[in-house]
């Protein structure tokens, strides 16, 4: 009997994204607090444990004074606090699957799931996004990194189908989404408005109408940008890691050669993949959108740098990564667009190869994440033991791990210096005068 591929591939698409989801989340289940995460269940305006909406309104109005402008990351932290490690697992897992389903919404303009292209975008992102560990699974690094990307591509949603604001409410929504998506990342927010202001250019210099709700939302974008880049504590940090000076044409030689370095072998495919497109003739707003994607990356990947940040954190690059993936996505799916029974081939053969060699890497992950899993749990027992027999100084074991998808990857857990921040913060939440790293 011939089986309808067009009937059973809903069923398909279903059970193929409850299956990442099921990954994703036994990952975030054994994922622990570490670093900022215990420090963010206090506030930052008179240290005491969150307890309210309005304690964490009043925390983040101090945070943004004191330590950076990053608001909607670090109140949407704090604000999960409230509810719970277990919550946050359950939200984080939801809010990736929807972060993949945005990166293909940006690709090829439609939420229809394809179960072979989301399985080959699934797992591009897991190889491919930077210290997944660190900007996926790790409570506040999911905050600062995956969400505030998923911000940044709601708030692009209208420039990739203007259909959108034929609707009036989104007139009014979107330049909202605009102002939060601008507040989030000194980085990503930064290639987010550069990526309006050339589409409204681009539209203009082709006489495209009603150009107004796209300048609108741009400005909002850019007044979030300023609110966190010249936020009191950004600046006071800024003035930290740059030493005061920022040598302009200096931090430019090193940026490229920085991203010479890193991006090489992208800038090659995109370039490749471009002037096939541009050969056959393909949609040339899709190239130009591929264009955009990509110019935004690189612009992102420079605004740190260009502050006097010479050495970047691998966290840093998620949304310019994300970006990338796209711009690529674009150029391949323009490239296929009047041969799609030989992209259905090109992605199963895709999915055949690259399937299994995920499945081998995520099980060494979870094994590590497991691990560290247990390690930190006996520890929990360890400290509970340690402060009923009344003891304020704590002799504990740091947690390491060399797997670059475990949060615990090239991240300290405990400093050799007891009055670390990383170690008083514990101190602080353990209830205990002093902690110290024995290992």
């Amino acid at each position: 009997m011939k089986v309808n591929y067009k009937k059973i591939s809903p069923v398909i698409s279903v059970i193929v994204v409850l299956a990442a989801a099921f990954l994703m989340y036994k990952l975030n289940a054994l994922t622990t607090l570490r670093s900022d995460d215990f420090n963010y269940h206090y506030s930052f305006a008179d240290g005491t444990r969150l307890s309210s909406f309005m304690e964490v309104v009043k925390s983040q109005a101090a945070h943004y004074k004191v330590m950076n402008g990053r608001i909607p990351a670090h109140f949407l932290m704090q604000l999960s606090t409230l509810f719970g490690k277990s919550v946050f697992d359950v939200a984080n897992t939801i809010v990736y699957i929807f972060f993949i389903l945005l990166v293909l919404y940006m690709i090829k303009k439609s939420w229809k799931v394809n179960p072979l292209t989301f399985m080959i975008i699934f797992v591009i992102l897991w190889f491919y996004l930077p210290a997944f560990g660190s900007t996926v699974l790790w409570w506040d690094g999911a905050f600062n990194y995956l969400w505030t990307t998923v911000i940044c591509l709601i708030a692009l949603l209208p420039y990739r189908n203007p259909k959108l604001y034929d609707y009036k409410v989104n007139q009014f929504i979107f330049p909202i989404i605009g102002l939060i998506a601008g507040w989030c990342s000194e980085t990503t927010s930064a290639g987010i408005v550069f990526f309006q202001f050339w589409f409204i250019v681009y539209w203009l210099y082709n006489k495209r109408k009603h150009v107004i709700p796209y300048v609108i939302t741009m400005f909002a974008s850019f007044g979030g940008y300023c609110l966190m880049t010249f936020a009191p504590g950004q600046m006071q940090r800024l003035n930290r890691v740059s030493g005061g000076e920022i040598p302009i044409l200096k931090n430019m030689y090193h940026f490229i050669v920085a991203m010479g370095s890193r991006y090489y072998l992208e800038i090659i495919i995109f370039i490749l993949l471009l002037s096939i497109s541009i050969f056959l003739q393909r949609n040339k707003e899709l190239n130009y959108l591929a264009i955009l994607f990509f110019a935004t990356a690189i612009l992102a990947s420079c605004t740190l740098i260009m502050a006097g940040i010479q050495i970047i954190n691998e966290r840093t690059y998620f949304g310019i990564e994300t970006m990338i993936v796209i711009a690529m996505g674009i150029l391949v799916k323009n490239i296929f667009a009047d041969q799609l029974s030989v992209f259905q081939k090109m992605n199963l053969a895709y999915v055949i190869i690259l399937v299994p060699l995920f499945l081998i890497n995520y099980r060494a992950a979870y094994v590590d994440v497991r691990r560290t899993y247990n390690e930190y749990n006996k520890r929990e027992v360890y400290i509970e033991e340690q402060k009923k027999k009344g003891e304020k100084e704590l002799n504990l074991n740091a947690i390491n791990s060399t797997n670059d998808h475990s949060p615990y990857y090239l991240t300290p857990d405990l400093s050799p210096n007891p009055n670390h921040w990383q170690n008083v913060t514990k101190s602080k939440y353990y209830g205990v005068d002093k902690i110290n790293k024995v290992n």
